[in-house]
């Protein structure tokens, strides 16, 4: 039964991440469109942003594992950066370059923490 919980846990964390990936996209395409700011200019925005989602679907992940929330987050993290991985070498062709992989690694512990943050916020039975 935990093991169900944790997966399940992973599951909506990612659908979180997504979610929220497809939203902010969304929003800073309309930006990005209709007002003068360039995407140089929104790079750290979009860095610190990525780093929020991430640890919010972490954090979603623990809420739903409710124990072992390191686990649930690290492995929300690491789907996370599966997906990314897939969708760079299927649609540009490459693979991840040494700044990325250090960057997904940085992913997978904030999502981690995360998760151990949302595993705290349940009780324990």
């Amino acid at each position: 039964m935990e093991g169900k919980r944790l997966g399940m846990g992973v599951v909506y964390g990612l659908v979180g991440i997504i979610i929220s990936v497809l939203v902010f996209a969304m929003l800073f395409a309309f930006i990005l469109r209709f007002t003068s700011v360039s995407e140089g200019s929104l790079a750290f925005i979009f860095q610190i942003l990525s780093f929020a989602i991430v640890m919010g679907g972490g954090i979603i992940a623990g809420l739903y594992a409710k124990r072992k929330g390191f686990l649930a987050g690290l492995m929300t993290g690491f789907m996370f950066s599966i997906l990314i991985f897939i969708a760079q070498y299927l649609g540009y062709d490459q693979l991840f370059s040494a700044k990325q992989w250090l960057l997904h690694a940085g992913y997978c512990t904030i999502a981690m923490l995360g998760g151990m943050i949302g595993a705290g916020f349940t009780k324990s039975t």
